[in-house]
């Protein structure tokens, strides 16, 4: 029997929202992740063209889940705290290849 495929989901937030990013994501099945401090770069051409307030301090919510539960967590995410809400949150997911000692 082939495994279900296994995703990142990476959250890039203003810091101070990640820990309630995480609450909602474990609502919406999300077994825990990894918060990163983080620096943003983008010039403020950037900002003026994408119509957002870009904030340099940031955080990295990275959360390792299955298939199944990649998409219900991203638009729980989205919902509550994505790029048009105060924690201005950028959301995707990339597919990882192997893990170890890891399960879901």
């Amino acid at each position: 029997m082939a495994e279900e495929k296994q995703f990142a989901i990476f959250t890039i937030c203003i810091r101070g929202t990640g820990e309630k990013i995480m609450e909602v994501a474990r609502r919406a099945g999300a077994r825990g992740g990894t918060i990163f401090k983080a620096r943003g770069t983008a010039p403020e051409e950037i900002s003026q063209f994408v119509g957002v307030e870009v904030q340099p301090e940031k955080e990295i919510i990275v959360i390792l889940v299955n298939q199944t539960d990649k998409e219900i967590i991203m638009k729980a995410i989205a919902s509550e705290y994505g790029i048009s809400s105060k924690a201005n949150a950028v959301i995707f997911a990339i597919p990882v290849d192997e893990t170890i000692g890891v399960s879901f």
